[in-house]
């Protein structure tokens, strides 16, 4: 069985996070801090915007992995991974920016947690089919 929709969302997420890692690398390299945050405020945000995204990502795709092989209906599975990935970027975007509240932390997380939700309700749904 394939799983595209699941492919692509996946693969769209790796990207994200290979550049929110980068940014991570890149101010160590310019704060030069080898292990740690070494104190630095940008850093921090840096690291926690990665850590955040890493934390996140795992959960909805294989819940999105599973909803997709186990019949869910593709054209759902995509939707949702949009969302999604969408979500994310959203969120990564506004916690770049600013270390409180912000519109895009929020709605970054609103749109997150809501695939998430949906997608655990739908495979508890196709096993109850």
């Amino acid at each position: 069985m394939q799983a595209p929709a699941s492919a692509l969302c996946i693969s769209l997420l790796a990207i994200l996070l290979i550049a929110l890692s980068y940014r991570v690398v890149r101010l160590r390299q310019k704060l030069g801090v080898g292990l740690g945050d070494g104190g630095q405020p940008e850093l921090q945000q840096a690291m926690r915007v990665q850590a955040n995204a890493a934390e996140y990502i795992p959960a909805a795709m294989l819940l999105l992995l599973a909803f997709e092989i186990n019949g869910g209906a593709t054209w759902l599975a995509l939707l949702l991974g949009v969302v999604f990935v969408a979500g994310r970027a959203y969120h990564a975007w506004g916690f770049s920016r600013r270390k409180g509240p912000s519109r895009g932390r929020v709605y970054g997380t609103v749109l997150s947690w809501g695939v998430i939700l949906a997608l655990a309700l739908a495979n508890l749904a196709l096993l109850a089919m």
